[in-house]
């Protein structure tokens, strides 16, 4: 039940509740030796202070969008594949992705002792570095290490702003999915995916002796 009538100030609040009989599981009389103690325990009223967004409510809410967040950091490796001429196996992919899921489970661990905020500026530096480091050296290239670690950056600091967000988490959440699937659609582009624009190989003859 809400007040009817609060004020909230520095120091605490006052609240007044007028409850109607048929929202109560109390009757207008009551003989206290049919109703006993247990009764009065029972319907005992009390106020409750709630949290809005507590440690554990954020984790749920990480791990809601994880399948987003894995799948931006995917996207981001396959682009600096597919612009490069190395390639990267699909083992290693998976290692990445195994990597992705220790950042969880990191970050629970350091939010029990040092706070959610703290813990995911650690969690995320660490995961982002060595995630940037892999691509460099898979892709013997400085330069796509770089632009992996602002892309991670910019990703971890979204997926941080989402989380801390009360009332329009999902739509913040929605909102940079679409502009990251419509990123990566648009940077694709001029990629041939079908090979149709490989120049043909020449044909070899068969010498007989």
């Amino acid at each position: 039940m809400l007040p009817s009538e609060r004020e909230v100030s520095r120091d605490g609040f006052t609240a007044t509740w007028r409850v109607p009989y048929l929202a109560r599981t109390q009757s207008q009389i009551s003989v206290l030796e049919d109703w006993g103690p247990s009764g009065l325990y029972s319907d005992a009223v009390g106020v409750g202070l709630v949290e809005p967004v507590d440690l554990y409510g954020l984790m749920e809410r990480a791990l809601k969008y994880g399948v987003m967040f894995i799948g931006v950091t995917f996207m981001t490796v396959f682009l600096l594949e597919v612009l490069s001429p190395r390639r990267i196996h699909i083992v290693q992919y998976c290692l990445v992705g195994l990597e992705l899921l220790m950042f969880f489970v990191l970050l629970l661990a350091l939010a029990e002792r040092i706070g959610f905020g703290a813990a995911y500026a650690s969690a995320a530096g660490a995961t982002g570095l060595v995630v940037s480091a892999f691509v460099g050296v898979a892709l013997e290239s400085v330069r796509k290490a770089a632009i992996a670690a602002v892309s991670f950056a910019v990703t971890f600091g979204l997926l941080y702003a989402v989380l801390t967000l009360e009332d329009f988490a999902l739509l913040a959440g929605a909102i940079v999915g679409f502009l990251a699937l419509s990123a990566v659609l648009f940077a694709t582009r001029k990629v041939d995916w079908s090979g149709t624009g490989r120049s043909p190989q020449p044909a070899i003859a068969n010498s007989v002796p």
